[in-house]
């Protein structure tokens, strides 16, 4: 009795092992479909928001935010300066515009600064 009890579970260890086998068969195949699925959203999502990103790019990159760069440094270092008792909000707004200035001005400068021309003058 003790040899067909032994045969009797090692096959419902076989039939166990190939159930759990399907399972995990099935569940990689679902999740490589939900994952194809969702790199093809995800690109189609990606790809709606380059065109408005670009965009915003060329505006921050141009001449006309370097100007207007150049006049916030201006404008608020010279409240900073001349600008008597101000209050402590309106120092931290100055500063905010300064920082905003300086980040403006500092793209344009920078590539103006290190273009292949400029780089083999130095």
């Amino acid at each position: 009795m003790r040899g067909n009890s032994a045969t009797m579970k090692g096959i419902r260890n076989k039939a166990v092992l190939r159930s759990t086998m399907m399972r995990l068969t099935v569940l990689t195949a679902a999740v490589s479909a939900g994952s194809q699925i969702a790199k093809a959203s995800a690109t189609t999502q990606l790809s709606m928001l380059e065109t408005p990103l670009q965009a915003l790019q060329a505006s921050l990159s141009g001449p006309v935010a370097l100007a207007i760069g150049v006049i916030a440094i201006a404008i608020t270092g010279g409240m900073l300066i001349f600008g008597g008792e101000i209050s402590d909000f309106g120092k931290r707004m100055a500063y905010v515009v300064l920082v905003l200035g300086i980040l403006l001005s500092a793209n344009t400068l920078v590539t103006g600064l290190f273009t292949q021309s400029t780089a083999v003058i130095f």
